[in-house]
C-alpha cells in the first residue's frame, strides 16, 4: 500500500530537485541552497533509488560488526516515506522562493564578473593546509605504520581544544584552496588543464595523508557544477567517463587505506590493493552506486527513523548545542555534549569509542526533534543559506564556499560544519588584513590590476 505513495513521491522529489539544480546552473546561480540540494540527491536520493529498484539496501561488508541491519523496502516503507516527505519540504521551500522572486520581479544573484585577486587566498590557504595536515600526519605516526583513522583520532583526543582547532583549519584551508582556485579559473586566471592538474595533486595528497575521500568528492562536485554553468557539455561527458574508473578506485580505496601507511614502501599499497580485491564483493551497477554514495549513511538514517523515540529518547537539540561549547576542554566538562556522529556510533557500536557514523542532516534533525523537524527544516535551511551568504563578503568566494559547505551540511554534523564556516570567515578576515584592507571592505578587490580579457569576453558572451 505504501508503494503507491513512495514511488510517486520519489519521482516528484528527484524530478523537481534535478530541474532546480540544472536551472540554477544555466542561470549561473551557485550557493548553499544548491549545495544542500546536490548533497541531498547524492547521499540520500541516489541510494534510496537503489532501494526502490532492488527492494533492498545491504549493509556494506566492512560494517558487519555493527548492529546496523540490512534494509528492505518491505520492512522500512514508513521510514522511507518519511524521509521523502522531509526532502519534499526542501523542494517546496525552493519553489516558494522562486515564486516570491517572480512576484517581486527580482532575480537571484548570479556569480559576479571578474573583479578580485584570489592568489593570496590560495597561497595562504594552501600553506596552512599543508602545514596543519603534515602536523597531524607526523603526530599520528602515519609515516611509520599508524592507522589512518584511529591514530588521527588518538592525536585529536590527546591534543584537546588545540587539536580540534587544528583539525578544523585542515578542513577549512583545503576548502578555501578548492574555492579560490575555482575562482581563479572562472576569472580566466588559470587554464582548465592547470586547474584540473593542481586540484588532482591536492586530492592525491589529501587521500594519502588523511585517508578520507570527502575532499575529492567535493572537488568533483564543484567542477561538475562549474562545467554546467559554463555549458561545457563535452567536457562534462569526458569527466563522466573519467568518473567511472575513479569511482571504482574510490570504492577500492576504502579497503586500501588501512594498509597504505603500514610502511613507507610501495608494498603497503600493493598489499592493500590485494586485500581490496579479495574483500570487495561488488558484482554490479547497484553495488558500484552504493559504494560511491557511501550508502551506509542511508542505513544509519533509516535505522534512526526506526528506533527514535521508541528505543532511544530524542536528543532535544543537544547535538546542535555542541556548537556553543566546542572549545571547552572535556577535562573540565566530562559530560560535554558529543556531536551526532559520535552519539549515533555509540548506539550501533557500543564497544567502540573512536568510531563515528554520518547520519546526514535529516538524521540529525529527526534524532533531535522527531517529526517536529518538518517545521524546523525551513528555518535550518534559511539559516545555512543566509550564513554562507553574509559571513563571507566576497560574492564569488561566498557562492563557491556556500555550495561546498551546503553539501557538507548534508553529510556531516551540523555543529562541526557551522564552526568550520565561522572559522572560514575569520580566516578570510585575517587574510584581508594582510592586504591592508579596512575592517569593512573584505571584498579582496585587486587594486591596480585589470580584469583578465579572456574571462571578460566570456562574461560578455553570456550576457
Amino acid at each position: 500500500m505504501l508503494a503507491y505513495f513512495i514511488y510517486p513521491a520519489y519521482i516528484l522529489a528527484v524530478s523537481y530537485l534535478a530541474f532546480s539544480l540544472l536551472d540554477s546552473a544555466m542561470r549561473r546561480r551557485l550557493g548553499a541552497f544548491q549545495g544542500l540540494i546536490f548533497g541531498t540527491m547524492y547521499f540520500v536520493l541516489v541510494p534510496m533509488g537503489v532501494l526502490l529498484v532492488t527492494g533492498k539496501l545491504p549493509l556494506p561488508k566492512e560494517f558487519g560488526a555493527t548492529s546496523l541491519p540490512d534494509i528492505t523496502l518491505e520492512n522500512y516503507g514508513v521510514e522511507t516515506l518519511s524521509i521523502l516527505l522531509f526532502i519534499l519540504v526542501l523542494a517546496v521551500l525552493d519553489f516558494s522562493l522562486r515564486v516570491v522572486r517572480k512576484l517581486k520581479k527580482t532575480k537571484a544573484a548570479a556569480l559576479p564578473p571578474p573583479q578580485a585577486d584570489y592568489s593570496l587566498v590560495l597561497l595562504i590557504s594552501f600553506l596552512t593546509y599543508v602545514a596543519a595536515d603534515l602536523y597531524y600526519f607526523t603526530q599520528a605516526g602515519l609515516g611509520s605504520g599508524g592507522h589512518w583513522y584511529s591514530s588521527r583520532a588518538d592525536v585529536l583526543e590527546q591534543s584537546g581544544s588545540i587539536g580540534v582547532l587544528v583539525a578544523h583549519f585542515i578542513f577549512i584551508s583545503r576548502i578555501l584552496v578548492l574555492c579560490s582556485l575555482s575562482s581563479m579559473y572562472l576569472d580566466g586566471k588559470v587554464r582548465f588543464a592547470s586547474f584540473i592538474a593542481l586540484l588532482s595533486l591536492v586530492c592525491v595528497f589529501d587521500l594519502y595523508t588523511t585517508g578520507n575521500r570527502i575532499f575529492t568528492f567535493l572537488s568533483m562536485s564543484l567542477i561538475l557544477f562549474i562545467m554546467l554553468m559554463d555549458r561545457k557539455f563535452t567536457t562534462i561527458a569526458v569527466l563522466g567517463l573519467v568518473a567511472v574508473p575513479l569511482g571504482m578506485l574510490m570504492n577500492l580505496f576504502r579497503y586500501i587505506r588501512p594498509f597504505m601507511h603500514s610502511t613507507l614502501s610501495f608494498d603497503s599499497i600493493v598489499l592493500g590493493y590485494q586485500f581490496a580485491l579479495d574483500y570487495n564483493v561488488s558484482k554490479g551497477i547497484a553495488d558500484f552506486i552504493l559504494g560511491i554514495t557511501e550508502s551506509v549513511n542511508m542505513n544509519v538514517l533509516l535505522e534512526i527513523m526506526r528506533i527514535f523515540p521508541d528505543k532511544v529518547a530524542f536528543y532535544g537539540g543537544e547535538t546542535y548545542a555542541k556548537l556553543v561549547f566546542a572549545f571547552i576542554p572535556r577535562s573540565l566538562w566530562p559530560d560535554k555534549p558529543e556531536s551526532i556522529t559520535v552519539q549515533i556510533a555509540r548506539l550501533f557500536v557500543p564497544s567502540e569509542t573512536e568510531t563515528s557514523f554520518a547520519s546526514t542532516m535529516y538524521g540529525e534533525m529527526y534524532a533531535n526533534f522527531g517529526y517536529f523537524s518538518f517545521m524546523l527544516i525551513t528555518v535550518l535551511v534559511l539559516f545555512i543559506t543566509l550564513m554562507t551568504r553574509f559571513a563571507v563578503r566576497d560574492r564569488k568566494l561566498a557562492s563557491l564556499a556556500g555550495f561546498v559547505y551546503g553539501i557538507t551540511f548534508v553529510r556531516m554534523a551540523f555543529s562541526d560544519t557551522v564552526l568550520s564556516f565561522i572559522l572560514t570567515s575569520i580566516f578570510l578576515m585575517l587574510i584581508a588584513s594582510l592586504r591592508h584592507l579596512s575592517s569593512i571592505d573584505l571584498s579582496f578587490i585587486a587594486r591596480g590590476r585589470g580584469v583578465d580579457r579572456r574571462s571578460q569576453k566570456r562574461e560578455d558572451r553570456r550576457s
